[in-house]
């Protein structure tokens, strides 16, 4: 997606706006700041639908202000189970804040009751220690601890506390029954998202739409080929500076320099494969050839003496004409 793409499908598609920016008259959905915070956070962290839909409130905000990017561990919900690092920005942090304080309270309230009965099903943590990531409490009647990253989907999904308004989701994405939104309810809000966009693909300035509606995978795969973008023209220059100043790098600050192997990181690939897929798109390689054999190109067709005497010719002109001067 292009940034005027990804705004258009963030704010009209999931915000409900119209493109001049004013509410839309036919939007009929309850949670536009959920949707909207959603993909901010998958597009600018890389995080797969399962990743940053299963988040939990303290991976967000315990142990950090506002105003601050956040890091926290991820292995369980990954692909493979694959631990890596997730980087969230903290302009996704704003857009999670926005939604926390306009939206989340109300389902949060609305579900206690429903919850409350539901207890002895659910997940109850009593305490959460910040330094270890880790949340205690009781489950299935016994006292049980586990650090965050090794938390599975199924088990954020049922993860409360208590709060003096009674049981409380620690998921960040909860629905009306007050706890986590599945894959399907996600799928149910960006094809509504997808509908909404088509109702304003004729106004001025609508940036062109695909053939097929917008996955959430496809902020991941432009988190990629954005990131992949910046690093190779990192790279490029720090590698002309390096070659000024001492010399060539070496392999180890090679590879921790190195676009794809950075963004493998980011992304949690298992494969480096997976992710110099992206290069493709970066820029179509026969535009490299048709840009290095250009002049070559202009002499298709000639034959060497055609293309001599053409030369000699220039030769010829250019002596007379300093002659003349």
């Amino acid at each position: 997606m292009t940034l005027e793409q990804y705004l258009y499908f963030r704010d009209v598609g999931f915000g409900g706006q119209r493109p001049d920016g004013e509410v839309s008259e036919a939007f009929r959905g309850r949670a536009p700041h959920r949707g909207r915070a959603g993909l901010e956070l998958a597009l600018l962290t890389g995080m797969r639908l399962q990743e940053w839909s299963t988040l939990l409130l303290p991976e967000l905000q315990q142990g950090h202000r506002p105003g601050e990017p956040v890091e926290f561990e991820l292995q369980k919900c990954a692909k493979f189970g694959l631990r890596r690092d997730v980087y969230v920005p903290v302009t996704a942090r704003e857009m999670v804040a926005h939604y926390l304080l306009l939206e989340r309270g109300e389902f949060a309230a609305a579900s206690a009751e429903s919850l409350a009965r539901r207890r002895e099903e659910l997940f109850v943590v009593t305490a959460m220690d910040a330094g270890q990531r880790r949340l205690s409490g009781i489950l299935e009647g016994r006292r049980r601890s586990f650090v965050m990253s090794a938390m599975s989907p199924q088990l954020r999904r049922i993860t409360v506390r208590e709060t003096e308004r009674g049981l409380e989701p620690l998921a960040v994405f909860i629905g009306h029954g007050g706890l986590m939104l599945g894959p399907s309810s996600w799928d149910r809000i960006r094809k509504d998202a997808w509908r909404r966009m088509l109702l304003h693909a004729a106004a001025p300035g609508t940036p062109v739409l695909p053939a097929h509606p917008w996955r959430f995978h496809d902020a991941r795969h432009t988190f990629a080929l954005q990131l992949l973008r910046f690093l190779q023209r990192r790279r490029v220059q720090q590698e002309i500076d390096d070659n000024r100043e001492r010399g060539m790098p070496t392999p180890a600050e090679h590879i921790s320099v190195h676009p794809v192997l950075t963004v493998q990181r980011r992304l949690g690939h298992k494969r480096p494969a997976s992710t110099y897929a992206y290069l493709r798109y970066l820029e179509d390689p026969r535009t490299y050839i048709d840009a290095a054999f250009a002049q070559w190109s202009e002499h298709d067709g000639a034959t060497y003496a055609a293309i001599g005497l053409h030369a000699l010719a220039e030769d010829w002109k250019a002596a007379l004409d300093a002659s003349a001067g």
